[in-house]
């Protein structure tokens, strides 16, 4: 395959990709797997991206010496600032995994549909140590010497 096809392939087969993980994402439609293959995608678009650029190099580099530059240089200048703005934002997955780490486990027995027993009983199986309902899952895994999302997906699996 020539470095034309190859460079226009990959970038529209990774711009594709990315375009819809992106909207199921936006749309919450999917996996659990949607979003880190979002991720991976997105970077392998813009390596790709790159890739298309340098093989057309002529024809990129025309597009700054005309009236389009104002158009890229407006887009992004968006793009930052829309960037800048979102610093300090917080998605509702991590809110609650930060409500959830913070909970004691006799808060989030009914959270789970589960009793403190239950709970109790499933973690000392899966060989972490209870000392006192009222201790919450970041203190579980501290204790326990053990990753916090190692014990929250324990809980989750419950």
């Amino acid at each position: 395959m020539k470095q034309t096809k190859l460079a226009t392939s990959l970038t529209i087969g990774t711009f594709l990709w990315t375009l819809f993980t992106g909207l199921a994402l936006t749309l919450e439609f999917g996996t659990a797997a949607m979003r880190p293959s979002h991720e991976w995608m997105g970077l392998f678009f813009g390596l790709f991206g790159m890739f298309h650029a340098l093989t057309y190099k002529k024809q990129f580099v025309a597009y700054f010496k005309g009236e389009g530059r104002y158009i890229i240089a407006s887009a992004l200048l968006a793009g930052v600032l829309l960037f800048i703005l979102s610093f300090g934002d917080i998605h509702a997955s991590s809110a609650s995994f930060d409500k959830l780490s913070h909970a004691p486990i006799e808060t989030l027995a009914p959270v789970l549909g589960t009793s403190e027993g239950e709970i109790i009983k499933n973690l000392r199986d899966m060989g972490i140590t209870v000392t006192d309902t009222g201790q919450s899952v970041q203190q579980l895994a501290k204790a326990n010497r053990l990753e916090l999302h190692e014990v929250m997906e324990t809980l989750l699996t419950i």
